[in-house]
């Protein structure tokens, strides 16, 4: 779907963030997301950002295994820039810790790895990869439940899985 020019007229601007722009819908409780232009996060394969597709799985993958809620809004030009907009729902919470983080990804299988200066989560059963897991990205809850945000989730390139595999 594409949406028209001011299809964000009716929410509140939250947060200018290094992947997203950010509203607020108060009505629903959501929170929309555009990246800008042609960057959609790191890629696991070679360097830099990765493309539109990445990210789109990276959406399905952090639903499928993170319970993110994360929704394909639609694609918004923007100054001739062709951003990605999906929504989620606004989470009140606390910044988590590293150590939480690594005990709640220890949970589901995935075994904290230093890759360079990274902190990143592996799981060989699957060969996936997650990055990006850092306080900011991962809040807690009033009742304790931990909700990562934009985290980078993907089956890793050749050098990088060759890295993974080695430590």
């Amino acid at each position: 779907m594409v949406l028209p020019d001011r299809w964000n007229a009716r929410f509140r601007w939250f947060a200018k963030c290094s992947e997203h722009e950010v509203w607020l819908d108060p009505s629903s409780g959501r929170v929309f997301k555009a990246t800008y232009g042609r960057r959609y996060g790191l890629s696991f394969v070679g360097e830099g950002d990765g493309n539109a597709l990445d990210y789109l799985k990276r959406i399905a993958l952090s639903n499928r295994f993170f319970d993110t809620n994360l929704r394909f809004e639609g694609v918004w030009l923007d100054r001739n820039e062709l951003r990605i907009v999906v929504s989620q729902r606004f989470v009140y919470g606390e910044n988590t810790s590293i150590d939480r983080i690594s005990v709640f990804m220890k949970e589901r299988g995935f075994e904290a790895c230093d890759v360079g200066a990274k902190r990143v989560y592996y799981r060989s059963a699957d060969n996936l990869v997650v990055a990006d897991l850092h306080e900011q990205n991962v809040l807690t809850a009033r009742d304790g439940a931990l909700f990562p945000i934009d985290v980078i989730i993907g089956k890793p390139g050749p050098e990088l899985e060759q890295v993974l595999l080695n430590l």
